[in-house]
């Protein structure tokens, strides 16, 4: 079994919104792949049963906020709100994508952004949850 440190040296990942890399910002990231938990559960039924529901698609970043051009508010601002949304990427490390070193994509927009958060002598940061657009989820790829 392969253990690694993620994002750290080689295992660097790689984090794309909108073709533009912001990798540098990122401090964490979480991707949720979501089934909704539909009850099944029949008469006569001796526990309940369960079924896959609708897909739930959504990725965190916590970003080190930065204003300026090409970075992390020019933008995530840009597409808050979008139903179009842009192509998010993460890839977990920068090489070639292959089964064991899948990269996960989707059509999303940012459904939750603060622009600015955090107290006083604090790094900027800001929280983001991309969500899949209508038709989307995340995809992972393996080559």
């Amino acid at each position: 079994m392969a253990i690694y440190l993620q994002g750290v040296g080689t295992t660097a990942i790689l984090v794309s919104y909108a073709g533009q890399d912001l990798t540098n910002h990122v401090k964490s990231l979480t991707i949720n792949m979501d089934y909704a938990d539909v009850d099944v559960t029949a008469m006569n039924a001796v526990s309940v049963a369960h079924a896959p529901g609708l897909r739930d698609d959504s990725v965190e970043v916590e970003f080190f906020q930065d204003f300026a051009a090409s970075s992390v508010h020019a933008t995530i601002n840009t597409y808050v709100g979008s139903s179009t949304g842009a192509t998010l990427l993460i890839q977990s490390s920068g090489a070639t994508v292959t089964a064991t070193n899948p990269s996960f994509s989707m059509v999303a927009a940012p459904f939750t952004y603060q622009p600015m958060q955090g107290t006083v002598g604090d790094a900027s940061m800001t929280t983001v949850s991309f969500m899949p657009v209508a038709g989307s989820s995340i995809t992972v790829n393996t080559s």
